[in-house]
């Protein structure tokens, strides 16, 4: 039985692709990369349409590159080398779209 004093070990498991929030507004040439409209800077109302994808890497971040990290998971982009390795991600754009749905009630209200 697991002592519940002393701090559990996890590891962040990457097992299916996913879209992860990103945590840092990407830089200009990213926002160029993406096509995001063309600003001074990357507004903050764009980055709804922003996320990030693992790479398939796992290894220390170099500095300018996204890693994957958190108990709730999102990107951030390093400012300088790490030592650490955390799993490599990339930002890509993404595409909301929804869909209606009828529904019908089952037991119609009588009267």
């Amino acid at each position: 039985m697991p002592n519940i004093y002393e701090p559990q070990r996890t590891r962040l498991t990457m097992k299916r692709p996913s879209f992860y929030r990103i945590a840092n507004t990407p830089s200009l040439d990213e926002c160029k990369r993406l096509e995001l409209p063309q600003t001074q800077t990357c507004p903050t109302y764009i980055l709804k349409d922003v996320r990030a994808v693992w790479t398939g890497e796992k290894r220390t971040p170099r500095a300018g590159e996204w890693y994957l990290s958190g108990a709730a998971v999102e990107a951030y982009r390093t400012k300088n080398d790490l030592s650490t390795p955390y799993h490599i991600a990339t930002l890509v754009k993404i595409r909301t779209e929804t869909n209606e749905i009828e529904v019908a009630r089952l037991n119609p209200r009588k009267g």
